[in-house]
Protein backbone atom coordinates (compact mmCIF):
# COMPACT_ATOMS: atom_id res chain seq x y z
CA UNK A 1 0.00 0.00 0.00
CA UNK A 2 1.61 3.41 -1.07
CA UNK A 3 1.39 6.69 0.61
CA UNK A 4 -1.77 7.87 -1.00
CA UNK A 5 -3.71 4.93 -0.31
CA UNK A 6 -3.18 4.79 3.17
CA UNK A 7 -4.03 8.55 3.77
CA UNK A 8 -7.63 7.69 1.94
CA UNK A 9 -7.98 4.98 3.93
CA UNK A 10 -7.26 6.98 7.27
CA UNK A 11 -9.59 9.46 5.91
CA UNK A 12 -12.32 7.20 5.40
CA UNK A 13 -11.85 5.75 9.04
CA UNK A 14 -12.01 9.55 10.09
CA UNK A 15 -15.05 9.94 7.93
CA UNK A 16 -16.90 7.40 9.82
CA UNK A 17 -15.91 7.77 13.18
CA UNK A 18 -17.25 11.35 12.60
CA UNK A 19 -20.90 9.94 11.31
CA UNK A 20 -20.59 7.50 14.69
CA UNK A 21 -19.94 9.71 17.29
CA UNK A 22 -22.13 13.20 16.71
CA UNK A 23 -20.92 14.60 20.16
CA UNK A 24 -17.35 14.94 18.37
CA UNK A 25 -16.61 18.70 18.23
CA UNK A 26 -16.71 20.36 14.87
CA UNK A 27 -13.54 22.13 15.81
CA UNK A 28 -11.97 18.75 16.14
CA UNK A 29 -13.32 17.38 13.30
CA UNK A 30 -12.58 19.96 11.22
CA UNK A 31 -8.91 20.36 12.71
CA UNK A 32 -8.59 16.35 11.57
CA UNK A 33 -9.75 16.51 8.23
CA UNK A 34 -7.37 19.77 7.63
CA UNK A 35 -4.66 17.33 8.97
CA UNK A 36 -5.91 14.32 6.86
CA UNK A 37 -6.26 16.30 3.92
CA UNK A 38 -2.82 18.19 4.04
CA UNK A 39 -1.37 14.50 5.11
CA UNK A 40 -3.14 13.57 1.56
CA UNK A 41 -1.38 16.72 -0.35
CA UNK A 42 2.00 15.97 0.93
CA UNK A 43 1.81 12.26 0.06
CA UNK A 44 0.55 13.09 -3.70
CA UNK A 45 3.87 15.18 -4.11
CA UNK A 46 6.75 13.64 -6.11
CA UNK A 47 9.66 13.74 -3.81
CA UNK A 48 13.14 12.81 -6.21
CA UNK A 49 16.76 12.18 -5.89
CA UNK A 50 19.20 15.00 -6.39
CA UNK A 51 20.67 14.06 -9.88
CA UNK A 52 16.91 13.47 -11.31
CA UNK A 53 16.47 17.11 -10.13
CA UNK A 54 19.26 19.07 -11.13
CA UNK A 55 18.85 17.30 -14.31
CA UNK A 56 15.46 18.61 -14.38
CA UNK A 57 15.85 22.38 -14.06
CA UNK A 58 19.33 22.11 -15.96
CA UNK A 59 21.12 23.05 -12.86
CA UNK A 60 24.40 21.60 -11.16
CA UNK A 61 24.17 19.62 -7.96
CA UNK A 62 26.26 22.28 -5.52
CA UNK A 63 23.44 24.78 -6.52
CA UNK A 64 21.07 22.85 -4.85
CA UNK A 65 23.51 22.88 -2.11
CA UNK A 66 24.07 26.29 -1.90
CA UNK A 67 19.96 27.51 -1.79
CA UNK A 68 19.55 24.65 1.10
CA UNK A 69 22.28 26.36 3.14
CA UNK A 70 21.43 30.28 1.95
CA UNK A 71 17.74 28.91 2.66
CA UNK A 72 16.40 29.59 -0.83
CA UNK A 73 14.80 26.79 -0.75
CA UNK A 74 12.87 25.32 2.64
CA UNK A 75 13.18 22.14 4.18
CA UNK A 76 9.63 20.11 4.60
CA UNK A 77 8.46 22.56 1.54
CA UNK A 78 11.15 22.13 -1.29
CA UNK A 79 13.68 19.60 -0.35
CA UNK A 80 13.53 16.92 3.01
CA UNK A 81 16.19 14.50 4.13
CA UNK A 82 15.69 10.79 4.12
CA UNK A 83 16.60 9.24 7.54
CA UNK A 84 19.88 9.63 8.84
CA UNK A 85 21.80 9.01 5.98
CA UNK A 86 22.24 12.85 4.95
CA UNK A 87 20.89 12.58 1.15
CA UNK A 88 18.18 14.93 0.25
CA UNK A 89 15.22 14.68 -1.91
CA UNK A 90 13.89 17.77 -3.80
CA UNK A 91 10.00 18.81 -5.01
CA UNK A 92 10.86 19.85 -7.97
CA UNK A 93 7.45 21.23 -9.33
CA UNK A 94 7.56 23.66 -5.98
CA UNK A 95 11.35 24.55 -6.43
CA UNK A 96 10.41 25.49 -10.17
CA UNK A 97 7.20 27.54 -8.96
CA UNK A 98 9.41 29.38 -6.30
CA UNK A 99 12.45 30.23 -7.98
CA UNK A 100 10.89 30.77 -11.94
CA UNK A 101 12.53 32.26 -14.62
CA UNK A 102 15.13 32.45 -12.26
CA UNK A 103 16.60 29.03 -12.76
CA UNK A 104 16.69 29.00 -16.47
CA UNK A 105 14.98 30.85 -19.34
CA UNK A 106 14.46 27.51 -21.44
CA UNK A 107 12.86 25.54 -18.44
CA UNK A 108 9.37 23.67 -19.91
CA UNK A 109 6.54 24.81 -17.52
CA UNK A 110 6.17 21.18 -16.84
CA UNK A 111 9.47 19.54 -15.69
CA UNK A 112 9.76 16.10 -17.86
CA UNK A 113 10.58 14.11 -14.08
Amino acid sequence: MNLKEHADNLAAQVVALLKVTPSYHDAQAKTAETALREYRDACSVEWVKASATCEALLIAPRTLVRWRQEDKIKEGTHWQRLGLSGHCVYNVPAITKLMGPAISPALPARCPV
